[in-house]
């Protein structure tokens, strides 16, 4: 976890603080978002199962699949459960996003690009290529 956090760190070397502060303000707002949407799938799975609470929080919360299974056995949660939400999660939005690709071309959106420093504009390039 260290070294991917370095790796993924050492991409914003050269990047304005100001940009920084920008991602995280974007990256809080979307963290707040996630949250409420962890909350009202947990209320609802806790009221109609007979699942514990802090496995379904384990469950929903948003996160990679790697980093949840740590944290479900370091909380004592059932990691086969919350793998298994984690699966279905993944499977879910995979299968979901061509639907939701071609919705918005529908619609005519063209996407939004910020001024980005060289390298993540270099890398947005390469992507959209």
């Amino acid at each position: 976890m260290i070294g991917l956090g370095a790796v993924n760190g050492s991409r914003f070397a050269h990047t304005p603080f100001r940009t920084l502060l920008h991602y995280l303000g974007a990256s809080l707002g979307s963290l707040a978002v996630a949250v409420g949407v962890l909350l009202a799938f947990v209320a609802i799975a806790a009221v109609t199962t007979s699942v514990r609470v802090s496995d379904l929080v384990v469950s929903y919360a948003p996160g990679a699949v790697d980093a949840m299974m740590i944290l479900a056995i370091a909380l004592h949660a059932d990691p086969v459960f919350v793998g298994a939400c984690h699966l279905a999660r993944i499977m879910v939005v995979s299968l979901a996003l061509p639907f939701g690709v071609r919705l918005t071309e529908r619609l005519g959106q063209k996407p939004h690009h910020h001024e980005l420093p060289e390298p993540l504009d270099t890398a947005r390039d390469a992507l959209e290529d």
